[in-house]
């Protein structure tokens, strides 16, 4: 499983485009149901697609500082794969706004998800996540614009 944190460091985040991108060597993507949303009542999101393309908008509330996505992967039954660290992460910086669709700079991190070397099974196939170390996406972080954050003296 990988999940993708959201971080807004100070700036009001209403909407975000991404996509994700991962090892198709390694890992499978079986379809929206593998997708989990995380605390986004309320927000339109845009259907989420095999190529794992989200927008998540509402002008009127922010998006929370917190794991937004989950998802789960199918791990390949290849040979190369058991043992392996497979990169899952973003092919291009994803797009902030602010609740007025001004554009708000950002930055991302990609991360990766250890496959288990599971000895005690012929192969890796139809895992689906459990017992595979993920590390998360601290990703999508946008940083404080200077001269916009007042702070007290």
């Amino acid at each position: 499983m990988a999940s993708i944190t959201f971080d807004a460091d100070d700036n009001e985040i209403n909407g975000i485009t991404f996509s994700v991108d991962y090892d198709q060597t390694c890992l499978d993507f079986d379809g929206t149901d593998s997708v989990q949303l995380k605390g986004l009542d309320g927000f339109y999101i845009a259907t989420v697609t095999s190529n794992l393309d989200f927008t998540i908008v509402d002008p009127f509330t922010q998006v929370p500082e917190q794991v937004i996505v989950e998802i789960t992967f199918t791990v390949s039954d290849e040979a190369e794969c058991i043992g392996a660290t497979a990169e899952v992460g973003f092919p291009s910086v994803p797009a902030f706004v602010d609740r007025n669709f001004t554009p708000v700079q950002g930055w991302k991190q990609d991360g990766s998800v250890k496959i288990a070397d599971d000895s005690d099974t012929e192969s890796a196939a139809g895992h689906t996540g459990e017992g595979f170390a993920a590390r998360s996406l601290e990703a999508i972080r946008p940083p404080r614009p200077p001269g916009l954050s007042p702070r007290p003296a």
